[in-house]
C-alpha cells in the first residue's frame, strides 16, 4: 500500500497516513458476489463502497491493515489491523439487524469472557475489535487428539456469564418471537413435519421466556465451538460474534449442545451415524446438568427450540434436505425433554 500524504486522525489527534491507492482495499471477489447475488444493486453499491470505508477507518483509528482473516458470514469483511502497536481487528459487512445488536451488546458488556470493543462506527458500521491470541477456536481443539466429552464442562461459566440486562431501547428477540417469524411466513416451504415442530416449539419457548426459571437476560445468543476462542494470556476461553438474543440463562445452552457433534465424534475415533449423534449429544448434556445445577430434560428442551429454529433457517436458506438429515436429533432431543414437567 503506497501512502502520499499525512492527515490529521479525530481519534488521536496525529498525524497517520492516508492512501490514494484505495484499489488496494477494494472488496474481496467472493464478498461482492455474495453481497451482488443476495442483495442486488444494494449489494453491488455497498462493495464499492468498501475502500472508502476502509480509508476512513484508516484515518479514524490510526489503523495499518493487514491479512483478510478467514471464516465467519459471506458478506462480512474480517481484518487483522495494527493500532499504534496494539493486534486489533476491523469487522464490516453488507449491513443487517445482526451487525447492529451485536455492536449494542459489545458496547454494554465489561465481562473479560468476552472479546472488548475497542471503537465502532455506527454509519457505516464498522466494529474495531480486540485480537484474542492465539485465537484458536474451541472447534479446533475439539477436533484435536487432546479433546474428551467430560471437558464441556469447562465451558458452562462461559456459557452463563454470557449474559448481561435486557436493554431498554434495542431491540431483542426471543427464540420465540424468530419461530413466531418463520411460522407467519407464507412461503417458507417447510416440510410439514417440521412445521408442526415449529409450532410446537413456539408454545414451549413462550413458556420459557414467561419467567419459570427467573427472568430473561440478554444472551449472547450464537454461543457454539466457533465461536469460541482461547485467550492465551488470560488463559481462558473467550466468546466472539454476539447476536443478542433475549431469553432465560439456560437458553445459552442449546446452540452450544447440539453443534458440531459429527466432528466431535470423529475426534474420538468414532462412527457418524444417528444413533451416534443421539448418544453424544445425551453424554453433552449428562456432562453439563450438574454444572449447571439444572435437569437434563430442560437442557435438552434448549436444544430441541434452537434445533428446530436452526434447521428452519436452512431449509428456508434453499438448503433442502436439513430436515431430512437432522430430523432425527430434533425427535431425540423432544423424546428426551418430555419428562420435563412445564
Amino acid at each position: 500500500m503506497s501512502f502520499s500524504q499525512n492527515v490529521e486522525s479525530p481519534l488521536t489527534g496525529e498525524l497517520v497516513p492516508k492512501t490514494n491507492d484505495v484499489s488496494s482495499l477494494d472488496c474481496p471477489r467472493e464478498t461482492r458476489a455474495f453481497v451482488e447475488a443476495q442483495f442486488g444493486s444494494a449489494g453491488a453499491h455497498w462493495a464499492d463502497a468498501v475502500p472508502g470505508i476502509l480509508q476512513d477507518c484508516i484515518v479514524r483509528w490510526s489503523l495499518s491493515l493487514g491479512e483478510t482473516m478467514a471464516g465467519g458470514l459471506c458478506q462480512n469483511i474480517v481484518m487483522k489491523v495494527d493500532v499504534r502497536g496494539r493486534p486489533a481487528v476491523v469487522k464490516l459487512g453488507y449491513p443487517d439487524e445482526d451487525q447492529l445488536r451485536e455492536q449494542a451488546w459489545l458496547l454494554a458488556s465489561e465481562s473479560d469472557q468476552t472479546v472488548h470493543l475497542y471503537a465502532s462506527s455506527q454509519t457505516p458500521l464498522v466494529l474495531l475489535l480486540e485480537l484474542i491470541t492465539p485465537g484458536t477456536s474451541l472447534l479446533d481443539e475439539i477436533r484435536s487428539n487432546r479433546w474428551r466429552t467430560s471437558r464441556h464442562a469447562e465451558l458452562v461459566s462461559l456459557l452463563l456469564n454470557c449474559q448481561l440486562p435486557l436493554p431498554l431501547d434495542q431491540p431483542a428477540p426471543s427464540h420465540r418471537d424468530m419461530l413466531l417469524e418463520i411460522a407467519r411466513e407464507p412461503d417458507s416451504a417447510l416440510p410439514p413435519d417440521l412445521l408442526r415442530l415449529v409450532r410446537e416449539s413456539i408454545l414451549l419457548a413462550e413458556k420459557l421466556d414467561d419467567g419459570m426459571l427467573g427472568g430473561a437476560c440478554w444472551l449472547h445468543g450464537d454461543l457454539h465451538p466457533s465461536n469460541i476462542l482461547w485467550d492465551g494470556q488470560q488463559a481462558t476461553w473467550r466468546a466472539i460474534d454476539p447476536k443478542g438474543y433475549r431469553g432465560p440463562p439456560v437458553m445459552a445452552l442449546g446452540r452450544y449442545l447440539h453443534n458440531f457433534l459429527d466432528v466431535e465424534l470423529e475426534s474420538l475415533g468414532q462412527s457418524v451415524s444417528n444413533a451416534a449423534r443421539e448418544a453424544l449429544l445425551k453424554e453433552r448434556v449428562r456432562v453439563m446438568a450438574p454444572e449447571m445445577g439444572q435437569p437434563e430434560a430442560l437442557l435438552m428442551l434448549t436444544v430441541f427450540i434452537d434445533l428446530v429454529l436452526a434447521i428452519s433457517w436452512s431449509e428456508q436458506s434453499d438448503n433442502q434436505g436439513s430436515f431430512e438429515r437432522w430430523g432425527h436429533l430434533i425427535q431425540f432431543a423432544r423424546a428426551e425433554a418430555l419428562s420435563l414437567s412445564l
